[in-house]
């Protein structure tokens, strides 16, 4: 199943030489993960999407019997310009997202914390 939702990311790992393994926060199935193939190249078509806090429009495949989903596409759905600015802002959203990192059930939506 192909799933288009917004998302924000929480953590990513390198995977490979070139992939990332991405926490990601979801408005359709909650806190997943996410594996971005080619992520790390010059010239991904993930680009700088894939750092936290950003809030994304994203697109994955899906399969229930799958801990890791695969990432399709990621674009900004808000570009947060302000947190490179001011580093206290920036503090407190990365703070937020480790928290929901590891306080969030995997695979439960929640879309009124989100």
């Amino acid at each position: 199943m192909i799933i288009r939702t917004e998302a924000i990311v929480l953590r990513t790992l390198p995977y490979g030489e070139t992939s990332l393994i991405a926490s990601l926060f979801t408005r359709a199935k909650g806190r997943l993960s996410v594996m971005a193939k080619g992520a790390r190249l010059p010239g991904s078509r993930f680009g700088g999407t894939l750092q936290p806090p950003s809030c994304l429009q994203v697109v994955f495949y899906y399969r229930p019997t799958r801990e890791l989903q695969t990432l399709s596409e990621s674009s900004f759905a808000q570009y947060l310009s302000e947190l490179g600015r001011n580093l206290e802002k920036l503090t407190l959203s990365l703070r937020m997202v480790e928290l929901a990192h590891a306080l969030l059930p995997p695979e439960e939506p929640m879309p009124e914390f989100f």
